[in-house]
This record gives C-alpha cells, sequence and structure tokens, in this order.
C-alpha cells in the first residue's frame, strides 16, 4: 500500500475519505515516478485527472475505465 510508505492524500474512516488533497495525490505520482494511472469508476481521482490535461493525458478507455500518461515534467511544477 503506497500510504504505509507516504503521507497520506486524505484523511480516512475505513473506507470512506474525507479530505482528499489533489496536490498531496500529484506530489505521492510524482514521488512514486508514476507514468501511467488506470481509474476505473467515477473517481475523485477521475475529476482531479479530468481537470489537469496537461498533466494527464488519455491513452486507452475502455467502459468505465480510462488509462492516462502522466507528464512528469508537469508534476514538477506541481
Amino acid at each position: 500500500d503506497i500510504e504505509e510508505v507516504d503521507s497520506p492524500a486524505c484523511v480516512r474512516r475505513g473506507l470512506i475519505r474525507d479530505e482528499p488533497s489533489a496536490t498531496a495525490w500529484r506530489h505521492r505520482l510524482r514521488q512514486q515516478r508514476v507514468e501511467y494511472l488506470a481509474i476505473a469508476g467515477h473517481t475523485v481521482e477521475l475529476s482531479w485527472a479530468q481537470a489537469a490535461p496537461e498533466l494527464f493525458r488519455p491513452v486507452f478507455k475502455a467502459g468505465n475505465t480510462v488509462v492516462y500518461q502522466i507528464d512528469p515534467q508537469g508534476l514538477l511544477g506541481q
């Protein structure tokens, strides 16, 4: 689990995520050197990726799953 080695991107109450942080999420993606991101369903991460097309380029879509290629240079400025 990524949260075992880094700061969480939200406060958790079981499966419920309170106070999600797009900034913390992008910071973790940069620290982990994530190149591709797969998102299934409508999640807060999907909203964040769609709101930053300069950072997240959709490269595959099937049903409710989208795979984004992440611009690592773009994340550096975040």
